[in-house]
């Protein structure tokens, strides 16, 4: 009902289903710039760790091991990051709730959904950071590595396309954020012609 269009005869102010939208779009492609930041530096980590691989190889590790040791390393990461993540909301919640809505409570992040999708997003990026490493590490001769002649983490083309799609979305972003700043400090600002406190509606 409050997303709903304003019907006549109404007292209470309605909101608008586009800001929904908007923000959660935004917030979309935020975690989609961490993801693939993160991404990056997990496939960049691991083109420095290729003696190690190979080593490990020589010394008995079969390729199920390498997978593991990769998947292994990738989940704690990610739930380190995300137990950092929640911890630092915690204890900014109160000057956000105070900016945005004093309605917003941090109770509610144990919201079904909410969980839900933190849990997608946290298996996904776990998958698409670990994959591609355990991959090659999995394909490549400990000959290879042990002269450290792989180097799949600075000239690969994943590495470029998602470094150019991250670069993309940041400036999309940043564009977005300079247009609608631009836009309510034009609508708080412009002199409309009468006091905006001293305003009687009759009905």
């Amino acid at each position: 009902i409050y997303l709903d269009p304003v019907l006549k005869m109404e007292f209470n102010k309605k909101g608008n289903a586009q800001y929904v939208y908007i923000f959660s779009l935004l917030g979309i492609l935020l975690v989609v710039i961490a993801s693939i930041n993160y991404i990056n530096l997990s496939i960049a980590d691991f083109d420095t760790r290729t003696r190690e691989m190979g080593v490990r190889k020589v010394l008995g590790a079969r390729k199920s091991h390498i997978c593991v040791q990769v998947v292994f390393e990738a989940i704690i990461i990610s739930c380190v990051a995300l137990i950092l993540g929640i911890s630092i909301l915690y204890l900014l919640f109160p000057l956000v709730s105070a900016k945005l809505d004093a309605a917003l409570h941090f109770e509610m992040l144990a919201n079904k959904e909410v969980l839900a999708s933190t849990g997608a997003i946290l298996a996904l990026l776990v998958l698409l950071s670990a994959v591609y490493p355990a991959y090659r590490l999995m394909l490549q001769s400990p000959i290879a590595e042990l002269k450290s002649n792989c180097n799949y983490g600075n000239n690969m083309r994943v590495g470029k396309i998602l470094l150019f799609i991250q670069c993309a979305i940041s400036i999309v972003c940043v564009c977005t954020m300079l247009i609608v700043g631009g836009q309510l400090s034009f609508v708080q600002k412009t002199d409309v012609g009468y006091d905006r406190t001293s305003v009687v509606s009759l009905v």
